[in-house]
């Protein structure tokens, strides 16, 4: 099946699954992703975002380039959602992890961005604050800003970054 026929979430999860168990098929979907042609980038990253959603524990180090390359080029929202749903489901090295968080706070900064993206991108400095707690302030500063024309997945993942960030707080008081 190639990436570029590709019409429904069917096919796309037959190819998540090929992804889980052929470790070269693995890599060239992560490759695709960064793909001139829009079809193909696009069902890479849906593909890519449905086998990490499932299986987490995939070692991304070789591909983090290309993934935050591609979502920081891309004036595609479909491609960057993606993108972003795959970085909220794995463990992000700490050679990267400065790299993603500008990534998410240039999405949460831009009232043009999808909504999906700008949600994406909480759940993302979520899972930073271990590591850069002083993102903390900044992302509540934002989230209260938006807080008054919020939709409700902005809302949720709003709700759940405050409660980790107090549950950090109180952990190094």
């Amino acid at each position: 099946m190639e990436l570029k026929d590709i019409r429904n979430v069917r096919e796309i999860k037959e190819i998540a699954n090929h992804a889980s168990i052929d470790s070269l098929f693995f890599n060239e979907l992560f490759l695709n992703i960064k793909n001139e042609n829009e079809r193909i980038a696009y069902n890479a990253s849906w593909a890519a975002g449905h086998l990490l959603q499932k299986y987490s524990n995939y070692n991304l180090d070789n591909h983090l380039p290309i993934l935050i390359a591609t979502a920081s080029n891309t004036i595609k929202g479909g491609l960057k959602r993606n993108i972003f749903k795959i970085l909220q489901h794995i463990r992000i090295p700490s050679d990267y992890q400065y790299d993603c968080a500008d990534l998410a706070i240039n999405a949460l900064l831009n009232p043009k961005e999808d909504i999906a993206v700008r949600a994406f991108a909480l759940s993302i400095l979520e899972k930073l604050i271990p590591s850069i707690p002083e993102l903390i302030d900044e992302v509540l500063f934002i989230i209260e800003k938006e807080k008054a024309y919020a939709t409700p997945a902005f809302a949720v993942r709003s709700i759940r970054f405050e409660k980790a960030a107090a549950k950090y707080r109180k952990s190094k008081a």
